[in-house]
């Protein structure tokens, strides 16, 4: 059996580590191990299999760049398992490439998947200047949204046949609409979202806040932003419910009537391709590619994070008219069948890492 080699900043429950569970199901060639950077390894739990996975957590010393010695450690790790593959994951494991460009130098992917709120605007001169280093060569680099790709050819100087599109897909026959829509009862707006600062449900709780509608809302998700949440929400005239963390959303989409996502920062938001399957209207911040996955019925209601108003503007339009919901919704699924079904995104990722073993 094959064995991939997995480095993650942390193994929680984020996009990447989620891609990464969906991978782990539909490719049972492959065994894997997983070393997190942190000791939030919550991922594991969404792999009911766990025969072919070994997760193990790693303490590294903090450095603003990147560390000889935890190159060194790493690169002994990386003998000592001798995997087939090496797959990194963003900024937070770049010692991990080093680690492998002087040492084993195994066939590689680097997966990048956005950027946490210290480069959401403006990348750093420095860590281009690494990335670019470090991703020379056979490595190969994964991105899954438009901007990323724009971002690695003129930031940090990519060539093009180093690095590979590969968007996003989600399960939809998981993901499905309500058979029924109820006749009565209130009316929901929902996100699914870790509770980070960048995820900023703060700006969601002020949006909501400045609305006219009368209509409950639900925030599936845990995280450190919790508690100043909740003392947010008090303060609001409509009902506000934490769900918690969630071990399948897929009912939950099914349960709300307008998805809502207001991030700082996002590059292929899967919650956003999860509502659009559920035939969800979605209402966002313009932030990397999710004026362009939804439909061109939802685009109006993708509005920059600076626009407050609009955005409460837009929420309360979709709330008032069922028609224009279903009308949008029924368009973002057409379109997640179309470009964004998991089969494709499944399809792409395996005749990429037999490329990836046929590359040195």
């Amino acid at each position: 059996m094959k064995h991939q080699l997995h480095v993650f900043p942390g193994f929680g429950t984020g996009g990447s580590q989620r891609r990464f569970v969906q991978l782990y199901k539909a490719l049972p060639e492959w065994k894997h191990t997983v070393i997190s950077l942190s000791d939030d390894i919550s991922a594991a739990g969404l792999c009911d299999d766990t025969n072919r996975l070994d997760v193990r957590t790693l303490k590294l010393r903090k450095s603003r760049g990147v560390s000889g010695g935890n190159v060194l450690k790493l690169s002994d790790l990386i003998k000592e398992f001798s995997p087939d593959l090496l797959c990194t994951y963003n900024w937070g494991s770049m010692e991990a490439v080093f680690a492998n460009r002087t040492g084993s130098r195994l066939p590689h992917i680097h997966f990048e998947d956005g950027f946490g709120p210290d480069e959401m605007d403006r990348r750093k001169k420095k860590r281009n200047m690494v990335r670019r280093f470090a991703l020379r060569g056979d490595s190969i680099t994964v991105l899954p949204s438009h901007t990323l790709s724009e971002i690695a050819l003129k930031e940090w100087h990519l060539q093009e046949r180093k690095f590979r599109y590969i968007p996003n897909g989600v399960d939809t026959d998981k993901y499905l609409p309500r058979t029924e829509l109820p006749e009565k009862g209130p009316i929901l707006v929902g996100t699914v979202a870790a509770l980070r600062k960048e995820k900023n449900l703060a700006r969601m709780l002020r949006v909501i806040s400045k609305s006219s509608g009368n209509y409950c809302v639900c925030i599936a998700g845990d995280g450190e932003e919790r508690p100043l949440l909740e003392k947010q929400a008090e303060n609001l005239d409509q009902e506000v419910s934490f769900r918690g963390n969630l071990s399948d959303t897929s009912s939950f989409y099914r349960q709300i009537d307008v998805f809502m996502l207001t991030s700082d920062t996002e590059q292929m938001p899967l919650t956003v391709l999860e509502a659009m399957a559920s035939s969800l209207p979605v209402v966002a911040t313009d932030v990397g590619d999710v004026r362009r996955m939804v439909s061109e019925d939802n685009q109006p209601y993708i509005l920059q994070a600076e626009d407050e108003r609009g955005l409460s503007s837009a929420l309360d339009d979709l709330m008032k008219n069922r028609s224009r919901r279903e009308k949008i919704g029924r368009a973002n699924r057409a379109k997640v069948l179309q470009l964004y079904s998991q089969q494709n995104m499944f399809a792409a990722y395996q005749q990429l890492f037999e490329e990836a073993l046929h590359t040195r």
